[in-house]
């Protein structure tokens, strides 16, 4: 299913603004989709000839140019929209009529809508799938496991646990064995088992040395590096960087390696030099897939929240919220909790904030996520130091840092400091 926006308003008039349920969003990634969008839009359902649309966004382009350029803006519409939600060939272009419809406004002329139904993904049918072959053979299991990563990193951990024991190899050298361990070293991340997510995720990366597997040791250093974030070791961490930074130079390689970049600066509360690692990744960030941007942009609403950029963090996440795809993203939906709680809690209001991190501690309960109710409970600590409560804030910052030491974490600057500021407003 596309991304889309559902009840998206368009007002064609000379400003182009872009609205949903009364609050305007942000444009497009760039002028000329932007453009495209509304003249589609415009002239719904018809199926626009490529000529005519290249030589309206590109007046002053030769047609060759012309055609190249519209080709990157129908690409970057598709990844903001949804593959589907736009349809094209080598001689046209329009918006999907099976998914979309435009309507006038008698209201205000000039003004669109987009509609497109919001259905959640069913993540249950494909457990009942891997299950079900993990009895007939584990090597498929483990295949469609693997293969069906994006939904698997979604599922609730329990769930994510039954998989992962159900098509366990009983060799390394079956395939897909060490992609396997490192979906393993995951899933100890998310509960707050650093100790066996390094271990798992070590065992990895020397595995893809020894093989030249590139990818896939990139891919381990990457999680070795956020977890000995989490276990609050960033000397360690940043051993890891280069083995991230500069091995994998495709747009989505990049990107991640910018997030590592930005997680370590952040951590060690260089803050200035966090943001201009964000602002670095924005420029590729287009070029992404659709749930590495709504990953990226959830995680710089947070950051931006936390240095006191309010208004940043929420254009950020209207940006994240625009790419999410319900019963999937569920990251980067709990990242945008936390964000929109520090901006409630920056404007006064309190009780929005303790709500919205109580909704965010009790979905990542619920779908057995340690690390993140941990998170919930370090800003939920703060906030009721923030409003007096200082019994129930020592006892959810005890709540957190305990669970963390477990774990075998510690604090980073970064939660050295907001402990400080905890303890700061108790005493």
């Amino acid at each position: 299913m596309p991304v889309g926006l559902p009840g998206y308003v368009i007002k064609l008039g000379h400003d182009r603004r872009a609205w949903r349920g009364g609050e305007e969003l942000l444009h497009p990634p760039t002028r000329a989709t932007e453009q495209l969008l509304y003249y589609l839009a415009e002239k719904f359902p018809a199926r626009l000839e490529r000529r005519a649309v290249a030589a309206r966004l590109y007046p002053e382009a030769s047609e060759r140019a012309a055609f190249n350029a519209l080709r990157q803006t129908v690409h970057r519409l598709k990844q903001w929209l949804g593959a589907e939600a736009v349809v094209s060939d080598a001689k046209s272009i329009g918006l999907s009529p099976d998914l979309w419809e435009v309507e006038s406004q008698e209201v205000e002329p000039g003004t669109y809508v987009l509609k497109q139904d919001d259905k959640p993904v069913n993540t249950g049918s494909f457990k009942d799938l891997v299950m079900h072959m993990a009895t007939l053979d584990k090597e498929v299991a483990r295949g469609l496991l693997l293969g069906g990563r994006e939904i698997a990193i979604n599922l609730n951990l329990p769930d994510l646990y039954d998989l992962l024991k159900a098509a366990t190899p009983t060799s390394m050298k079956e395939a897909g064995a060490y992609e396997h361990l490192a979906f393993y070293g995951r899933y100890f991340h998310k509960t707050a088992l650093f100790n066996k997510a390094i271990a798992a995720h070590t065992r990895v990366y020397r595995h893809a040395g020894q093989n030249r597997r590139h990818a896939l040791m990139s891919n381990a250093a990457a999680w070795l590096l956020f977890t000995y974030v989490e276990m609050g070791d960033m000397a360690t961490a940043r051993q890891w960087l280069p083995e991230v930074v500069g091995s994998d130079r495709s747009h989505a390689g990049r990107l991640f390696a910018a997030n590592a970049m930005a997680c370590c600066l952040w951590n060690d509360m260089e803050i200035d030099d966090t943001y201009a690692e964000f602002e670095k990744a924005a420029k590729v960030i287009y070029s992404a897939s659709r749930s590495d941007q709504s990953h990226y942009w959830s995680n710089y609403a947070v950051f931006a929240a936390e240095s006191g950029r309010f208004a940043l963090s929420e254009e950020c996440q209207e940006r994240a919220a625009s790419l999410r795809v319900s019963g999937l993203d569920t990251v980067s939906k709990g990242n945008c909790l936390l964000a929109s709680a520090l901006c409630q809690r920056h404007a006064g209001d309190f009780a929005g904030a303790v709500s919205t991190l109580e909704q965010y501690r009790a979905e990542e309960a619920a779908r057995g996520q340690e690390l993140g109710v941990v998170y919930a409970n370090e800003a939920l600590a703060e906030t009721r130091a923030m409003m007096g409560q200082h019994l129930l804030a020592r006892k959810l910052w005890a709540t957190a840092e305990r669970t963390r030491a477990a774990g075998g974490g510690m604090l980073t600057p970064r939660l050295k400091a907001m402990r400080a500021r905890t303890f700061g407003l108790l005493a």
